[in-house]
């Protein structure tokens, strides 16, 4: 099984479990990780063939710029979900979702969800 791998997808959102962040916004960055049979895409250099950037990250973009969700959980649900069903031929999906520098006490780097959605 083949690996296309959008990673580190930045973008900005007015999402979390505190109105701050929802009115201040925060940055997120998604990894978007397609499998399956990618070879006859390289061989025929047909974009039909495999899945297409453009669509993949407007899809996450739409979704993060969105209505303000409390949880990381929703978004990837969200982002992943309207990505399979954009991509019936692929046979499995990982979306990665991170909150760049959550609302804690402490230094933290990011929290990270990850989801699959195996066909």
């Amino acid at each position: 099984m083949d690996t296309l791998t959008l990673k580190s997808i930045k973008l900005q959102g007015k999402h979390g479990v505190y109105q701050s962040e929802r009115d201040k916004g925060n940055q997120f960055e998604l990894d978007i990780i397609f499998r399956g049979n990618f070879k006859p895409a390289g061989e025929k250099d047909d974009l039909a063939l495999t899945p297409d950037y453009r669509v993949a990250e407007e899809i996450a973009r739409r979704i993060i710029s969105g209505p303000s969700q409390y949880l990381i959980e929703t978004l990837c649900k969200k982002i992943g979900e309207s990505i399979f069903d954009a991509f019936p031929d692929i046979s499995e999906l990982e979306v990665v979702v991170r909150k760049l520098n959550p609302a804690l006490d402490s230094p933290v780097e990011y929290a990270e969800i990850r989801m699959r959605w195996p066909k």
